[in-house]
């Protein structure tokens, strides 16, 4: 009788060292797809400061050309005037 209850406490010792395994590599699984959220978040928002910095310095330098155009209209204009 012994002999057939250490038998059946050792199958549920393996069966529950399986279900343990398993739930440890779901909780590695879980970790490395939280890692990997991360990681693409980081990346994303790293993106979108870098985008919106070029936009910006386009823009910038768009509105100092739009200066210095009409800067230069402004003298082409009194020179023409002038003569």
């Amino acid at each position: 009788m012994q002999y057939d209850f250490d038998k059946k406490e050792a199958a549920k010792k393996v069966e529950q060292d399986v279900k343990d395994g398993l739930a440890m590599a779901e909780i590695k699984r879980n970790k490395e797809e939280k890692y990997i959220m991360y990681f693409v978040l980081f990346f994303a928002l790293g993106f979108a400061y870098w985008d919106y910095r070029k936009k910006r310095k386009i823009t910038k330098a768009k509105k100092e050309i739009e200066i210095e155009k009409k800067r230069s209209d402004d003298l082409l204009h009194n020179i023409f005037r002038k003569c």
